[in-house]
């Protein structure tokens, strides 16, 4: 019998908000950038609901790399698939870079309408959802301590702007069976 997939951790509630996430992030200090330790942070304390866009001026106009550390305690095998939820409520919103232990990619969510009253209960027509369903291959990650990084990229050809990432939660799957 094969095993079921399971969930490794999660951040936040996939419930089309943002309003269980208060950490502070000071975007004109370079070395502030968080880091989100499973099993030890808090969400509520230490995930930033918000990260801008590389190119956003608010934001010192910089990346800004959120980190999560999490540990397997077994050799990866199977499958594994990470989940990101956004709300994207703005004109312009970022791609998401996600890199793990090195290795990276670039994701782009495609915005959904949402008639859910969401954060702050805006009424709008570009107010919208996403959601990346990332498989990420076993040989990137290893037994112990490994390093999830997401930042929000915005298109250089774009210029400056008001672009964000909303984050809802995010989450990492596990099937050890799966191929």
């Amino acid at each position: 019998v094969a095993a079921a997939e399971q969930t490794l951790w999660q951040i936040g509630q996939f419930d089309h908000s943002s309003a269980e996430f208060h950490a502070h992030v000071d975007f004109s200090d370079p070395h502030s950038n968080p880091v989100f330790t499973v099993g030890t942070s808090d969400a509520s304390k230490d995930w930033p609901g918000a990260q801008p866009g590389s190119s956003n001026p608010d934001a010192a106009g910089r990346p800004h790399p959120y980190s999560i550390i999490f540990n397997l305690e077994n050799a990866p095998r199977g499958t594994y698939r990470l989940v990101v939820s956004a709300v994207l409520n703005r004109p312009r919103y970022p791609s998401l870079q996600v890199e793990i232990n090195g290795k990276s990619g670039m994701f782009y969510f495609h915005r959904k309408v949402s008639y859910y009253p969401g954060d702050g209960g805006i009424d709008s027509p570009i107010y919208g959802e996403g959601t990346l369903e990332m498989a990420l291959p076993a040989t990137a990650l290893r037994r112990g301590e490994n390093k999830l990084t997401l930042t929000a990229i915005d298109d250089p050809k774009e210029g400056p702007g008001d672009s964000w990432i909303f984050y809802d939660a995010l989450r990492l799957d596990e099937n050890p069976d799966a191929k």
